[in-house]
């Protein structure tokens, strides 16, 4: 069967989140270097504590490899590896814009679109529904759980599929906004961590995954 190719887009709202990933972009690459690795470092002890150790073992991880002045994630992919957890990395379809998920490591991981790092497209692959949590990137993310991502909507189209997996954002608290406009195809996070901690988001939690 063939995938849609996404629900028809706001032409308003298309504009509205376009002017805001420039300035949203520019503060966290404006971080100093060594406050980026420090605050990374938290968010990785935050996830940790809060995201995997609560995952069985065998639990399947989805996790993207950062990308320039993103949180960074292979500190997080070497803990849930040691957790006995299985790591899934999206990889990009050209032209399309569901994202495939495939079972891999850091260091299967080679340069795809935009130089991102992806699984090789021989790699297995698994379905949303199969994944347990997944790690979302954004350019900015506001106390709701709305999410600003790159304009795509691959993450949206893709977890449209399985909307009762856990979504956790990771970000910089310099990315966090009071408010993103968002559509009702935009999908939310659960969980928001930075390296100030976890914010919750008035969002029911998946049942299986469930946070006190």
């Amino acid at each position: 069967m063939a995938l849609s190719s996404g629900p028809a887009r706001d032409p308003a709202l298309v504009v509205a989140k376009a002017a805001l990933r420039g300035p949203a972009r520019a503060a966290r690459d404006a971080m100093p270097p060594d406050e980026r690795a420090a605050a990374s470092a938290a968010i990785t002890a935050t996830v940790d504590a809060e995201v995997l150790a609560p995952l069985p073992a065998g639990a399947l991880l989805c996790l993207y490899d950062a990308f320039a002045t993103e949180v960074a994630t292979r500190p997080i992919a070497e803990l849930a590896l040691a957790r006995g957890l299985q790591l899934v990395y999206p990889r990009i379809r050209r032209g399309g814009l569901h994202l495939a998920l495939h079972r891999a490591t850091p260091a299967t991981l080679r340069p795809g679109v935009w130089g991102i790092g992806e699984p090789a497209e021989d790699a297995p692959e698994v379905s949303p529904r199969e994944v347990d949590v997944v790690l979302m990137p954004g350019l900015a993310f506001d106390r709701a759980g709305n999410r600003l991502g790159f304009g795509k909507g691959h993450y949206d189209a893709t977890f449209s599929a399985a909307p009762d997996r856990l979504r956790v954002g990771l970000a910089f608290d310099r990315q966090l906004v009071d408010e993103l406009p968002a559509g009702a195809h935009d999908l939310r996070v659960h969980l928001l961590v930075t390296e100030r901690g976890v914010l919750r988001p008035r969002l029911p939690m998946p049942v299986t995954h469930r946070h006190a």
